[in-house]
């Protein structure tokens, strides 16, 4: 890095290669005071409950400096002048009145930058003067009332003298140092300046012999993260950037550590999780306090492991001194088989279960059958006909009930007493449970018993909450309903599989417990690799924590609301729009499902993505249910990605007609035995310039001759397959379909490359036989054209065919 500039943790330093300087000369905003959401102009958000929207305010300031310029050679403005535009037939008591309230909204969301305060306190104390000189359109008293609200007395009492813009009628880049060097009395060589603006804060001065630091708060790869969060929030929430800011309240944090985001593994748990999960710990402890305020007694805090164990690195980094949280572990197998004591829960849970499709011997498992008897059960069902009715008849035999709901009495004594193990926790008091979300479907299950059994309140406390019921307990999510609409919430559950891996231990998940309360775990099965990366992702995100309250000297008004909007954006971000460096990092991770299985499934495939695209298009992308869609859409082109974020935020009721927009007529050959005839199928558009063509061919009757060369003279195929008719466009059952693969002869046709076509005569063709099943298909081929075919200008053009249906 130039020796001209500085990182935000090197301000404190900044003297020491400077020895000569007599006066240390700082940038106001974004080096002193920084703001706690994304852009100077999202403080203007707050204006909107007085009247004034922000982009009247942002054209109220355009028109005062486009006057100033044309009327009086002046490139600055004041506050009067902007208000002037803004309120034009206003007086000016009602003007004065609209900038007071437009200063206090800066003071309730700027605050002291730690290390700028750390390197005026070292220049103050080595006799140095300090003057804050800034582009602005406060006044000298105006600025200096912001600091002393924003910053307080003791910082205040660090400025000698402060310059603004505004009283000189020129910005820092048009002359402004030549009168702050006149009035100091002191030469160029004796000032150090910083600030944030290169051509401002360090161009300019450097002109005129005045040493100068370009302060560069953010590498580049976080710059798209901050830019990144204001738009996905700004999908989600349409407040944002209109009556409420974009709160960013970890901007500072993340500028304090930029040597330690050039390793994407930390970075992605320092800037995309840290946030998070700051903001999470924070909200549970004020969550606890309020639960033992309005109670009267102890709150006992267990977070749920596997996914609350994130939560709870994070609980004892930024309160190491508290002793009412505890780790547990309880999971939704183990809460559904501490809660089949009566006989109406078993039955209807095994009529769930069975209609559901669930395998016998996992439906078997969960009544709590062991492996010897679950094998005997299935032995003795019968081969054909509704095996799901056998069983449900067997389990509902009064023998088997009653076996059931004495297994399940001792299973949840066995709970129980691993809760009282883990916590502590006496008659009378509060058990909160901690877990990540979304529907809290294992306090619904263990609320009752829990508080029944031990004598105690039950709560639970969320990162994302979205019930799928109105259960009525004691319940509440960082980010829930009093955020965000039930759509808003549904998208982002469909997503937190990523943030479940990232926030999970490294043991199996808890099946039973042991007559003491210990837990029984199935074995741990996740890679050491994506199990190493995780462990670092979290120590990098613990790390935030720790940090994190470092960057400021004193926290703005506005830093409660903004940490619980400003973590909301974060993981937006990283569930709609993660990064490539992001993606590289979790490419290899695998999710594992957690319902007493070992099974895994990959969390995202970027190769499926690609393929399902070409092959269908993005009305592939409405009802899938990959874990991490929008990570495989990366680099597909981000007007897909932003589209689908919409979709899925908005729950838009887009059908297939609405991608389908312009077609090809692909002239095609029909064989039905000895018959021979000629029809048009469309070809509908799907992703970068593929097209398919689906044509219905019955149970096995037809051959399909796809005259290709007719058109072109060059394609691509991107594949030809067969569908069953039932889940042909059926979005619901689309991705569970049996599609295989047709295989295909080419006549006057030549397949120069795996896929690459060059129809070397014009009555060439692709044949595609008649499937070898009975079953009604539906003929698929995916292809994209690269070269018309050229005809002679006499060539006559035949009538087009009818077409197909």
């Amino acid at each position: 890095m130039p020796r001209s500039s500085i990182l935000p943790h090197q301000l404190p330093t900044a003297l020491d290669q400077h020895p000569e300087a007599a006066v240390l000369s700082l940038d106001c905003f974004d080096t002193l005071l920084w703001r706690n959401v994304h852009q100077p102009d999202d403080v203007f958000a707050d204006l909107v409950k007085d009247g004034i929207d922000p982009g009247q305010r942002i054209m109220g300031e355009r028109r005062a400096r486009t006057e100033a310029r044309i009327n009086d050679d002046r490139y600055e403005v004041t506050f009067n002048e902007i208000y002037a535009k803004l309120m034009t037939n206003a007086d000016e008591g009602v003007r004065s009145a609209a900038i007071a309230r437009e200063l206090a909204a800066e003071a309730r969301h700027c605050f002291p930058f730690r290390p700028t305060v750390a390197l005026m306190e070292r220049a103050k104390a080595s006799g140095l003067k300090v003057v804050i000189v800034s582009d602005t359109y406060l006044d000298n008293a105006q600025l200096t009332e912001l600091l002393r609200a924003a910053a307080g007395e003791d910082v205040l009492a660090l400025i000698d003298r402060i310059f603004c813009s505004s009283d000189y009628g020129k910005p820092k880049a048009a002359g402004l140092f030549v009168d702050v060097l006149a009035e100091l009395g002191v030469e160029p060589g004796q000032i150090l300046h910083l600030g944030d603006n290169p051509v401002a804060d360090f161009d300019a001065p450097i002109k005129l012999g005045i040493s100068a630091l370009h302060l560069v708060q953010f590498d580049e790869a976080t710059k798209e993260r901050l830019r990144l969060e204001t738009v996905g929030s700004s999908v989600f929430n349409s407040a944002v950037r209109g009556s409420m800011p974009a709160f960013q309240p970890h901007r500072a944090g993340l500028s304090i550590a930029q040597p330690l985001m050039e390793d994407p593994v930390s970075a992605l748990g320092y800037a995309a999780l840290g946030p998070v999960f700051y903001g999470f710990g924070r909200w549970l402890l004020d969550e606890a306090a309020e639960l033992e305020a309005r109670t009267g007694k102890p709150v006992r805090m267990l977070f749920l492991l596997r996914d609350g164990h994130l939560p709870h690195l994070v609980h004892q980094a930024i309160a190491p001194e508290a002793t009412n949280a505890s780790r547990g572990e309880i999971s939704r197998l183990t809460s559904s088989a501490a809660t089949l004591t009566t006989d109406d829960a078993v039955l209807r849970y095994a009529k769930v279960a069975t209609l559901s499709g669930y395998p016998a011997d996992y439906t078997l498992s969960r009544l709590l059958f062991p492996p010897a008897e679950v094998s005997r059960i299935i032995r003795s069902l019968p081969k054909k006909g509704d095996q799901g009715e056998a069983l449900r008849r067997y389990l509902a035999k009064p023998q088997q009930l009653n076996q059931i709901t004495r297994r399940s009495r001792a299973f949840c004594d066995r709970m129980i007493q691993h809760v009282r193990q883990a916590t502590g926790i006496q008659p009378g008091e509060t058990l909160m449970l901690v877990d990540l979300g979304y529907n809290g479907s294992v306090q619904n299950r263990v609320d009752k018993v829990l508080a029944e059994e031990l004598g105690v309140h039950v709560a639970g406390r969320y990162l994302l909450l979205a019930e799928n019921e109105v259960s009525g307990l004691d319940k509440k999510g960082f980010i829930d309903r009093r955020h965000y609409d039930d759509r808003a919430l549904d998208a982002l559950g469909s997503v937190v599989a990523v943030i479940e891996q990232l926030a999970t231990v490294s043991q199996g998940s808890v099946v039973d417990y042991n007559a003491d309360g210990s837990p029984i775990r199935l074995e741990y099965t996740i890679s050491d690799s994506q199990t190493r990366i995780r462990d670092q992702v979290q120590t990098a995100c613990v790390q935030f924590a720790k940090d994190v309250d470092g960057a400021s000297h004193r926290r703005p008004a506005s830093d409660d609301v903004a940490w619980t909007h400003g973590a909301a954006a974060t993981l937006i971000r990283l569930m709609f729009l993660p990064t490539k460096q992001e993606l590289t990092v979790l490419e290899a991770f695998d999710h594992d499902i957690n319902l007493g299985t070992s099974s895994h499934v990959r969390l995202f495939d970027p190769e499926v993505a690609e393929r399902e695209l070409k092959r269908r298009g993005p009305f592939y992308l409405k009802h899938s249910e990959r874990m991490y869609l929008p990570a495989e859409l990366r680099g597909q082109g981000f007007p897909l990605t932003l589209m689908a974020m919409a979709s899925w935020r908005l729950r838009l009721d887009v059908q297939h007609s609405e991608f389908s927009d312009r077609d090809i007529a692909l002239p095609v050959m029909i064989a039905d035995g000895n018959e021979l005839s000629e029809s048009i199928v469309r070809a509908t558009p799907t992703h970068e310039g593929f097209f398919v063509a689906s044509i219905p061919v019955g149970n096995g009757r037809f051959a399909i001759g796809a005259q290709f060369a007719k058109q072109y003279s060059w394609l691509q195929i991107e594949s030809v397959w067969f569908t069953p008719t039932a889940t042909f466009l059926n979005p619901r059952s689309m991705h569970a379909s049996k599609d295989y693969d047709a295989p295909y002869h080419l006549e006057g046709i030549e397949e120069v490359a795996p896929g690459l076509l060059k129809c070397t005569e014009e009555a060439g063709f692709m044949l595609v036989p008649p499937p070898p099943s009975q079953a009604d298909v539906v003929l698929h081929i995916a292809f994209r054209p690269i070269a018309p075919r050229v005809k002679a200008a006499a060539d006559a053009h035949p009538a087009e065919p009818a077409l197909v249906g």
